[in-house]
């Protein structure tokens, strides 16, 4: 009798022992799910902190149709603007087929300017360099392969961006591409089925209508846009017309793939509408641009325009992390860190 109640007792006392140690890994893995569901809110997928914010929280409004006289005046305007060169071609896409850099450096030598412009910029004492590069090939993987693919765009629009410089900044136009660059190669990796190289060079050559505005209206802005309704309509009512509308005709004259001038046409409407505006083909590539350039807004690489307006929530389902997330990454501040350094 004595030894069936010592038994009893013993199994009481397992059981309680069993139910306590039990009970901690329960609480773990509910906070855990709770700390999930805060991360990443279902509701508010494109919330970033803005505390650290460059840019300003706005709206987008789309603009009335741009005015026909003003088109067919920058139609004309833009005849005279020469083709990209095939070294830029030949530039980007063996930097898209990820080719060693001595393959790159092959190419950029074509070019004597822009080859004395690659190893200009990689010895600039922003970058901190120690050690002077003489090495074309050396010089690329220090600068990265994005940096030289905006790099070598810069130089080969150079003789038409150069003839105006207001009331856009040239310098700050191709550092904001840059940046948006370099971020949709990151914001890509976020959206299963984006293909990447497409959405790079998108995100390089997105605002390219900038430029041609620059040609339009040299006379600075005055006033601030508003921010109920947007950067677009405050360029219609300043150029009568707007940088995707000159972007668009730009791509269409220097031939640039159909995925390209569809990307430059649609690279705001992730702002305007649902995703199903944009045409299946390029959507996902259009929206890692987006993302792109609100962060590189986010971070200060703005290109003249500081609004920043959240995607359309149709979109989330596209991408597997929230903005907030995305921002974390730590690629991204070491890639920004190393647009900034160079110096045009």
């Amino acid at each position: 009798m004595t030894g069936l109640l010592v038994a009893l007792c013993a199994g009481i006392i397992l059981f309680f022992l069993l139910k306590k140690k039990k009970t901690p890994e329960k609480k773990i893995e509910r906070t855990h799910s709770q700390a999930e569901t805060a991360r990443v809110p279902a509701e508010r997928p494109f919330d970033i902190n803005m505390k650290r914010s460059c840019g300003e929280a706005a709206v987008l409004k789309a603009p009335t149709p741009a005015q026909a006289a003003v088109l067919k005046h920058f139609s004309a305007h833009i005849q005279d603007i020469p083709a990209l060169p095939t070294v830029w071609t030949e530039i980007q896409n063996a930097i898209k087929r990820d080719a060693p850099a001595k393959d790159i450096a092959r190419i950029v030598r074509q070019d004597q300017g822009l080859a004395t412009e690659v190893l200009k910029i990689a010895n600039s004492v922003a970058l901190g360099s120690e050690k002077e590069i003489n090495d074309l090939g050396q010089a690329i993987v220090r600068l990265g392969y994005q940096a030289v693919r905006g790099i070598a765009t810069n130089y080969c629009t150079s003789d038409f961006s150069k003839r105006w410089d207001s009331p856009f900044s040239i310098q700050q136009l191709w550092r904001h591409s840059m940046a948006v660059s370099v971020l949709s190669t990151m914001t890509a990796r976020y959206i299963p089925g984006c293909n990447a190289g497409v959405a790079t060079t998108l995100g390089l050559l997105h605002d390219i209508g900038r430029i041609g505005l620059n040609s339009l209206c040299p006379a600075a802005f005055q006033d601030k846009p508003n921010l109920e309704e947007g950067f677009l309509v405050y360029e219609r009512a300043h150029f009568g017309c707007t940088h995707v509308d000159a972007g668009v005709l730009l791509a269409k004259h220097w031939n640039l793939p159909e995925a390209l001038q569809q990307g430059i046409a649609y690279h705001h409407h992730p702002a305007l509408g649902a995703m199903e505006a944009i045409p299946k083909d390029i959507r996902k590539e259009v929206l890692a641009v987006y993302l792109a350039d609100f962060l590189a807004i986010h971070f200060g690489f703005s290109g003249g325009n500081k609004l920043l307006v959240e995607p359309h929530p149709s979109f989330a389902p596209l991408v597997k992390a929230s903005l907030n997330d995305i921002a974390q990454d730590k690629m991204i501040s070491k890639e920004l860190l190393r647009i900034k350094a160079i110096d045009f």
